[in-house]
């Protein structure tokens, strides 16, 4: 169910991983729950419709893990909690480190070029990322899971935010 602060709360069933566990185990399956645009304006103008989301997975050991590519309705999550239940991984953290990156794209296209930066966090340590994106794409931003954060935590880019659950 969806809480007051538009995050979400235990129970209602057990789809998409949603159970009442606080802490990560070790090879649980990750999902994200949900996402919400607080400013889809600032990544897809209405008039050129629904947004085309593509996320991208890092680890704090192996690089990209793994990419997503989805084109929800705008009315679906503009302003509004977009139930996504999105499978991403079992995470081991013995393969795959503590913390992992989360970077979230609209795509629009155009010439590939290639991005890359080092994220800035001494609670965390570092994951640094390169990947090729188009010149037209427009960042959402991203935001470091630590293997200790609770799954009542809201990741909050400033244009999106979402809940992941384990």
């Amino acid at each position: 169910p969806i809480g007051d602060d538009g995050g979400w709360t235990p129970g209602g069933g057990n789809t998409g991983g949603n159970n009442t566990n606080t802490t990560r185990i070790s090879g649980h399956s990750e999902y994200v729950k949900l996402i919400h645009f607080t400013d889809i304006q600032a990544v897809e103008a209405w008039v050129k419709g629904a947004p085309e989301i593509r996320l991208r997975i890092f680890s704090s050991t192996k690089g990209q893990l793994l990419s997503y590519y989805f084109n929800p309705k705008r009315r679906d999550c503009e302003n509004t909690n977009y139930s996504m239940n999105l499978y991403l991984f079992n995470w081991y953290w013995n393969d795959y480190g503590n913390f992992i990156l989360l970077d979230w794209y609209e795509e629009d296209g155009g010439s590939t070029i290639t991005v890359g930066y080092t994220t800035p966090s001494s609670q965390y340590g570092s994951i640094s990322v390169s990947y090729s994106i188009k010149d037209k794409d427009d960042h959402i931003g991203y935001h470091v899971v630590n293997k200790e954060d609770s799954k009542y935590l809201k990741y909050d880019t400033g244009i999106m935010y979402w809940y992941q659950n384990y």
